[in-house]
């Protein structure tokens, strides 16, 4: 007779809590913040790939969603130290989207950078068609976390989500991130612009610092998502929504 057993993972809320101590072995962040090999001498070796350096997968990807919910020092810090151009983004939703504008500004981003872009997508940009797995970061750890994976590339159209309340947008860290960091975050900016002449709904930016950045940079926006329409499957229209484009 098959029998049902708690997962280790969720045995012991106090001993599960005590991971999110910066400081605690399972906590990833002892994995991912620095670009180095540091990492081999706090955890052993049996963690494989995971601790040959910052770059991989399940890295990128707990950065990505752990600074999606809050801008904190940890994700600041991630983004100053991890300066190499050379990685690819494994974190990256919308792939097609973040080339084309790497391509259109002809931009190459370092790892911090990416962070920036990736945690921001996540935040302000649903593709309703996507749905992400969990896995847990090191299968080597009992007590290590989930991370939620999602595919690189996008097949289907896109929402605009957390942009309905002109003053928490005032106040909203990665709006100030994304309009810190344009370029890198350009392809949100741009189906956030496209999305308020679309009048889709629940997006409300009027008053705000995002709607300053919309006109003074009307020219560029209109010119960037006018070949991005041609490319770029999240930005095409969904039949329900969808009215004349900004561009046409």
């Amino acid at each position: 007779m098959a029998k049902k057993y708690t997962e280790y993972i969720d045995f012991g809320q106090d001993y599960n809590y005590a991971i999110q101590n910066p400081l605690n072995a399972a906590n990833p962040l002892t994995y991912c913040m620095v670009p180095t090999l540091n990492s081999q001498f706090f955890h052993g070796s049996a963690s494989g790939g995971l601790l040959y350096g910052n770059q991989n997968a399940a890295c990128l990807n707990f950065m990505a969603e752990r600074c999606e919910k809050e801008w904190d020092g940890y994700c600041q810090a991630y983004t100053d130290l991890n300066v190499d151009t050379y990685w690819p983004n494994q974190a990256s939703i919308d792939t097609t989207a973040y080339e084309n504008v790497k391509h259109f500004f002809n931009l190459k981003t370092t790892l911090g950078q990416d962070l920036i872009r990736n945690a921001c997508y996540r935040k302000f940009i649903h593709i309703p068609n996507m749905v992400g797995t969990r896995e847990q970061f090191d299968k080597t750890v009992a007590n290590s976390p989930y991370i939620t994976i999602y595919d690189n590339y996008v097949s289907g159209y896109s929402h605009v989500k957390n942009l309905d309340d002109p003053l928490k947008i005032q106040k909203d860290k990665h709006v100030e991130m994304m309009l810190k960091h344009p370029y890198i975050c350009f392809d949100i900016l741009a189906r956030i612009y496209l999305a308020i002449h679309r009048n889709e709904k629940h997006v409300n930016v009027h008053g705000t610092s995002l709607e300053t950045f919309f006109s003074l940079n009307d020219s560029i926006l209109k010119s960037f998502i006018a070949q991005a329409m041609q490319f770029i499957p999240s930005f095409n229209k969904n039949n329900t929504i969808w009215q004349s484009p900004c561009c046409s």
